[in-house]
């Protein structure tokens, strides 16, 4: 008889732990990022927040990571908020270039989107 109830607490146990597993443990993490495109104008100030990143998750935290550019070094991302600032000002110069581009990196465990960063260059003097 013993023998009988504790299988049958094992049972309830084993059972309990199963139906307390939410039904967003079980699906798959996803990610859905935009891309993002700003125009601003010619040497910004260093440090200048140019926005956020738009991308949402079905759990836990996104992080972000800047996987190249061009030109190098203009640009940085915050790893936990996906905001992209200024980084090296002579990267905006309108004369130079009309556009500076990114590939940055928005992911959640194992799971990650590439995303394509353009900020186009105006010219200061119109």
């Amino acid at each position: 008889m013993k023998s009988f109830i504790l299988r049958i607490a094992a049972l309830s146990a084993i059972l309990f732990i199963m139906l307390s597993c939410g039904k967003e443990e079980l699906e798959p993490i996803t990610i859905s990022a935009q891309e993002f495109v700003v125009d601003i104008e010619e040497n910004p100030e260093m440090g200048m927040s140019l926005g956020f990143i738009s991308a949402t998750t079905n759990r836990g935290d996104i992080s972000y990571e800047m996987l190249m550019q061009e030109p190098a070094a203009a640009l940085m991302v915050d790893e936990s908020t996906g905001e992209i600032i200024v980084n090296d000002v002579s990267a905006f110069d309108y004369e130079a270039r009309l556009f500076t581009t990114a590939m940055i990196r928005v992911f959640n465990e194992d799971k990650e989107v590439v995303i394509v960063a353009r900020i186009n260059i105006l010219d200061g003097e119109g």
